[in-house]
């Protein structure tokens, strides 16, 4: 996951030669980056991008039935 990243960068760096605010700061940074971010939906949980895919290919598949439908009348 990418914000693994994002703390070690910051850790990288000579944030300790700074005020304490800083500091304060920087480990928030920090903590919050090793936190994963995920998006739910609704009730079914965090959604995923093979989820994300699916919901879109199922749309587009009702959409296009709703289509031949209506060009059908």
């Amino acid at each position: 996951m990418q914000s693994g990243k994002v703390s070690d960068a910051v850790y990288a760096n000579q944030w300790y030669d700074h005020s304490p605010m800083f500091k304060f700061r920087v480990q928030n940074m920090m903590r919050r980056a090793q936190t994963p971010v995920t998006i739910t939906a609704g009730n079914f949980g965090p959604l995923s991008l093979q989820m994300f895919t699916g919901l879109l290919e199922n749309s587009y598949s009702y959409l296009a039935v709703l289509r031949q439908l209506q060009e059908d009348e």
